[in-house]
């Protein structure tokens, strides 16, 4: 694959993360409005898969058939990456307070980095753990964690902690079954047996008590096209374009970034010297991230790689075809 091909497919991650970053200042209107995380969880999987559902149908319709084998696959990959995930993540917000679990949650490119090695074979460089290191700490910087914002219980960081591998988990779901799928095969699944697990904890009708909330459903809309449909959609394409999952997650920490922007723009706050050095450390991971695509660690390893992907669906992209 070409420098060109791949700087587009992270191109494509960037911009979903930086979709992913409007979810923030949305939901926080919301909670304003009195609807709960896990309703807004809910509609905000439940919308999203409805119109990409559609979208497929009135496309192709054969883009929604999937084998009977990886039935278990996308059911497992709803449940811990969508399900389990939103509940790991929004316990440890209650058990700590956000700047402690968001921190706690961008630990996902150290475990996709680790896991990567080992299902895609992907390598493991001296300059990828540092990128690892250096987005981790803009994390902390961005967050306020240097700035006393920080809460830590055993069971508040185990949930954080497990919230990050379960995040991670999402891009490696991702990268297995885009090479069978089609990426918008891909993100419905993914988004309808996310939905059917949180439904169970959500209270759907909840929405309709507060329906007439001025701007509610538009919120809600942005929250499901815009965080959602926008980016997940542009995250998994550009994993099927050949982004690692390593750097691809490394890259998606772009959506802390934008989040902390928006809030300030929205609230009026101002940020702090340290917040915009970790801002500055982020971005500097994500550059790492590509410049070191042609070193010479890379390429020893480069051929080892490409044998194992799409090994975890046996199907041969029925729904391409």
């Amino acid at each position: 694959m070409t420098q060109h091909k791949t700087l587009g497919a992270y191109i494509l991650i960037g911009l979903g993360a930086c979709l992913w970053g409007t979810l923030g200042p949305l939901a926080k209107d919301l909670f304003a409005m009195g609807l709960s995380p896990i309703t807004i969880v809910f509609w905000r999987l439940f919308i999203a898969m409805l119109v990409i559902g559609t979208g497929l149908a009135l496309y192709n319709a054969r883009l929604l058939v999937i084998s009977r084998h990886s039935i278990l696959y996308f059911v497992l990959f709803g449940l811990i990456s969508q399900g389990i995930y939103n509940m790991l993540y929004f316990t440890a917000i209650d058990l700590t307070n956000v700047s402690t679990a968001v921190t706690l949650l961008y630990t996902a490119p150290a475990f996709v980095t680790v896991l990567a090695r080992f299902i895609f074979r992907e390598p493991l460089t001296t300059l990828k753990i540092l990128g690892v290191i250096v987005s981790l700490t803009g994390c902390v910087l961005v967050v306020g964690g240097l700035e006393g914002k920080m809460t830590f219980t055993v069971a508040g960081v185990t949930a954080g902690l497990g919230a990050g591998l379960t995040y991670a988990l999402y891009t490696l779901f991702s990268k297995g079954a885009v090479s069978e799928y089609n990426s918008w095969t891909v993100v419905f699944y993914s988004l309808a047996f996310g939905a059917l697990f949180i439904l169970p904890f959500a209270d759907p009708g909840e929405v309709f008590t507060y329906g007439t909330a001025p701007g509610l459903w538009f919120r809600l809309a942005g929250v499901a096209l815009v965080g959602t449909v926008g980016a997940c959609g542009l995250y998994i394409m550009g994993l099927s374009k050949g982004a690692e999952s390593s750097r691809a997650s490394i890259v998606a920490t772009l959506e802390l970034v934008v989040a902390v922007l928006l809030g300030c723009l929205v609230s009026g706050e101002t940020l702090t010297g340290t917040r915009w050095l970790g801002t500055a450390l982020v971005c500097i991971s994500i550059f790492l991230v590509y410049i070191r695509k042609g070193s010479p660690e890379n390429k020893q390893d480069n051929t080892a790689r490409e044998p194992s992907a799409g090994k975890y669906l046996t199907n041969k992209k029925a729904a391409d075809a």
